[in-house]
């Protein structure tokens, strides 16, 4: 009995780790002018979970200061020799660039950023959601393994920060305006892709790679850095255009900064201002900003009294803030504080309506 079970222990072991991916929702296809692209198969609407995985590989980002190199290559090595057969054999089928220590250099060219004990605390390397996501373009400008990547299973091999290895899966043409967005939950240690909007048949499916906030020249700095030229429409307006977006993201982190400011009552933090920041995140198409633009207005009308269109904004940051913020942290606990009592939400009553007349 005993080595029945040790058995059904192993072979389980050798067997690919779950992952969800909802196949009739999207489908690759050749887009003109950009390559393999994904777009929606039917209607999707926001919120709809496309891709669930857990990571494969696990490695502290401490280990390059407090373990020896030949001792990290060791562990790392070992980490994966461990790995369920198939995983093994995908993990290693995965693309690298630096060269050296091959499982050194697969982290190195696909790890992330991702929080699991404190802000951005680790690197993760998601092949599914992330990798795929943020270096397609990348990888066929480097000319090696376009339809690349893959991995799954799950193993610790040190501490706290990390680089996470996950199965590519999904291909998405890079755009700085987004249709969809992916958040790594800590405590289940799964990495999912949701609908940050509705979405009709037919149209792509787009996740920014990098912080659209940022005026059109700082964007193209930051793409430079993976040698890539990005050819989605934000980054290849006209020159009017790119001077009219630039104008609304400087004015969106000025009123962010001004509706966060609560030093004083008296400011120009109005719930003008707010609509019209959430106004400014709707026309650049930042999707998976736009909660913290409901909020900033939730907090703007709560600190003038209006507690109903308090109580509107509220919702709204809720229902974007699933997507956005996905697992209970401290925005969304913010928002349910707010619509449970307006009035006892440490915002009330503390602005000062200006008269304007």
């Amino acid at each position: 009995m005993r080595n029945a079970a040790l058995n059904a222990i192993v072979q389980n072991s050798r067997q690919r780790i779950t992952v969800n991916v909802e196949k009739e929702a999207f489908g690759e296809v050749q887009i003109p002018g950009k390559g393999v692209g994904v777009v929606a198969k039917r209607s999707l609407h926001k919120g709809d979970l496309l891709i669930s995985e857990p990571p494969s590989l696990v490695v502290h980002l401490d280990m390059r200061a407090a373990v020896p190199e030949k001792q990290r290559l060791r562990m790392q090595l070992e980490g994966v020799d461990r790995l369920p057969l198939l995983t093994k054999s995908e993990t290693m089928g995965l693309m690298g660039h630096w060269g050296g220590d091959p499982v050194e250099d697969i982290l190195d060219t696909n790890s992330f950023t991702v929080t699991v004990h404190a802000a951005n605390d680790h690197h993760a390397l998601f092949i599914q959601t992330s990798v795929s996501l943020c270096f397609l373009e990348y990888i066929a400008h480097m000319g090696r393994y376009p339809d690349v990547l893959y991995s799954r299973g799950s193993i610790m091999i040190a501490g706290q920060s990390e680089n996470i290895l996950i199965k590519k899966h999904l291909k998405c043409l890079l755009l700085l305006s987004d249709s969809c967005m992916y958040t790594f939950d800590p405590k289940t240690f799964t990495q999912n892709m949701y609908t940050i909007r509705d979405i009709s048949p037919g149209e792509e499916l787009t996740i920014s790679y990098i912080d659209p906030t940022v005026t059109h020249k700082e964007r193209q700095e930051a793409i430079s850095f993976w040698g890539f030229n990005c050819s989605c429409h934000t980054c290849t307006m006209s020159p009017e255009a790119i001077e009219q977006s630039d104008e609304r993201i400087q004015r969106i982190n000025r009123y962010k900064k001004l509706l966060n400011d609560w030093s004083t009552p008296q400011n120009n933090a109005t719930p003008e201002m707010a609509r019209t920041l959430v106004d400014l995140y709707t026309k650049e198409n930042l999707w998976c900003h736009i909660a913290d633009g409901y909020r900033l207005a939730a907090h703007a009308y709560n600190a003038v009294r209006d507690r109903g269109n308090a109580l509107r904004m509220a919702n709204l940051a809720f229902g974007y803030g699933l997507q956005a913020w996905r697992y209970m942290g401290r925005k969304m606990i913010d928002m349910l504080d707010l619509m449970t009592s307006p009035e006892e939400h440490w915002t009330w009553g503390q602005r000062v309506v200006i008269d304007t007349a």
